[in-house]
């Protein structure tokens, strides 16, 4: 589904990916670990089209488009770290604002509808403004809200950063959710790097703007004593 050849991105005369190259089958959950400064969100970034490259992304064959706007339009949509709702807006107009590409009036209401399902939370609060919810029902928005855009691949940044245990554990079994019956593609960058793992069938360890190990998470999980030496801090999240 997703090929990437040599992307290299500068923020001036700073260079934060060098020639890095992955790969993505259509179904995966592939898994992006790697300490901070790593360069996890800006290879997000670059394929959501926020982010000037060098190099080549490919989506189902073809070279995405640079604007972040028409790379909605291809199906990719990204869940930014920190979530990033509109805090004066209903959850409501949060979930419409992810459809701003869409014409199908019944389709949108029908994805709508499956995003309560998957998160039934959101409905409950469907008036209440996005600023009010907490920590996880904002991630939770955040999610729906890129669902709506009616995505084959949705990129997700850390999105379990700052919340609870027992929310993590609810909202990475939406992402299996999310990933086996609407058969979405998911690309994740998380701080939990082992429970990543485990969901991941397919992971990269970036260090210092490069892949440094891949393979399926079950074959990470079993060199976790190298995989630390790349994390610094993180690996005390075992």
């Amino acid at each position: 589904m997703l090929e990437i050849n040599n992307l290299s991105v500068f923020y001036g005369g700073i260079q934060a990916l060098y020639a890095l190259s992955l790969s993505v089958e259509k179904g995966d959950i592939v898994s992006v670990i790697g300490a901070n400064g790593a360069g996890k969100s800006t290879l997000l970034r670059s394929i959501a089209g926020d982010q000037k490259y060098v190099g080549q992304i490919r989506f189902e064959g073809e070279q995405i488009p640079s604007e972040s706007y028409c790379v909605v339009h291809k199906g990719i949509s990204l869940v930014p770290e920190g979530r990033r709702i509109f805090p004066g807006l209903t959850v409501l107009e949060n979930l419409r604002a992810g459809a701003y590409s869409r014409s199908d009036k019944d389709g949108i209401m029908r994805d709508m509808e499956e995003v309560f399902t998957i998160f039934p939370r959101l409905k409950e609060r469907i008036k209440q403004l996005g600023g009010s919810l907490s920590g996880g029902e904002q991630q939770m928005l955040a999610i729906g809200r890129a669902l709506l855009a009616s995505p084959k691949l949705l990129l997700l940044d850390e999105p379990t950063l700052g919340l609870a245990p027992i929310i993590i554990n609810e909202l990475f079994d939406k992402i299996i959710e999310i990933n086996q019956k609407k058969g979405i593609t998911v690309i994740m960058v998380e701080q939990n790097a082992y429970a990543a793992l485990e969901l991941a069938k397919k992971a990269y360890v970036l260090a210092t703007g490069q892949i440094v190990m891949s393979g399926t998470g079950a074959e990470l999980l079993e060199k976790g004593d190298i995989i630390e030496s790349y994390l610094g801090s993180k690996a005390e999240e075992r």
